[in-house]
C-alpha cells in the first residue's frame, strides 16, 4: 500500500494517534446525507459516519486534512477522493499509517470513502429492481458536494482528483469517465479496467453480490 499511494503523493512524516469522538446532532442535513458521529484519530485523520438515502444503515468516510489545516483559517485546498479495494473499506489506506505518512507533506484534503466490500462502485441493479445500495449516488451526488460544503476545498474540476486500488481502481476511472466535469485527474492502482477480460470475468463474477 505505501509503495502504491507513493505514485500519487509524497513522501513524509506522521503522527501520533490521539483518538476523540464527537456525537454529532443530525442537524447538519444536505439532501439525502446526514452526518451522525466524528471520531478524531489523530491530529489530521477523522472517521465520518454518515446515513444516505442512497444506502441502508450507515457508512464511514476517512478523511485527511492537511498540515497547518485549522491555522491557516482562509487557504483553500484541492481534495483527492482515494478509494478502497475489494474486501476493504474506508479505514483500508490508513491502517497501518501508511496514508498519513506519504501525505504528511501534501498540501491537500484526502477523502476515503466505504463503498461496500465487493459492490464495485456502482448503483446496484437489484434483478431489474435497482434501489440501494447506490454508492455511485452516495460518493458523487451526496458525499462530494457535502464535502465541499463542510471543508475549505477549491470546488472546481481542476483542484479535484480521485484514485484507488484495483476495485477501486475501477470506480475511479469510471466516475472519472462518468463525470468529466468533476475530476481532472485520475488514478488507477492495479485496478480491473476491462470487465469483457476474460480472465477478470472469471476473477470477478464468482463475487458479484447483483
Amino acid at each position: 500500500m505505501t509503495l502504491a499511494l507513493g505514485a500519487v503523493m509524497v513522501l513524509g512524516c506522521g503522527h501520533p494517534p490521539a483518538q476523540t469522538t464527537q456525537t454529532v446532532a443530525a442537524t447538519r442535513t444536505e439532501p439525502g446525507i446526514t452526518l451522525v458521529n466524528q471520531k478524531r484519530l489523530s491530529p489530521r485523520l477523522s472517521e465520518l459516519t454518515f446515513t444516505s438515502s442512497a444506502l441502508d444503515g450507515t457508512t464511514k468516510v476517512r478523511i485527511l486534512l492537511p498540515r497547518g489545516y485549522d491555522a491557516e483559517k482562509r487557504r483553500r485546498y484541492p481534495v483527492l477522493y482515494l478509494y478502497h479495494g475489494g474486501g476493504q473499506s474506508a479505514s483500508s489506506w490508513t491502517q497501518d499509517g501508511a496514508a498519513e505518512e506519504i501525505t504528511a507533506g501534501l498540501p491537500a484534503i484526502v477523502v476515503m470513502p466505504d463503498a461496500g466490500s465487493t459492490q464495485w462502485y456502482a448503483d446496484w441493479w437489484n434483478n431489474g429492481h435497482c434501489g440501494r445500495p447506490m454508492w455511485e449516488t452516495f460518493h458523487i451526488n451526496r458525499l462530494l458536494p457535502w464535502v465541499d460544503e463542510h471543508y475549505r476545498t477549491i470546488p472546481e474540476r481542476g483542484a479535484r482528483a480521485d484514485a484507488g486500488l484495483s476495485m477501486g481502481g475501477f470506480g475511479a476511472v469510471s466516475y472519472a469517465a462518468r463525470h468529466p466535469d468533476l475530476f481532472g485527474a485520475v488514478g488507477s492502482l492495479s485496478g480491473d479496467l476491462d470487465h469483457q477480460n476474460v480472465e477478470m470475468r472469471t476473477t470477478i463474477e464468482p463475487r458479484l453480490e447483483y
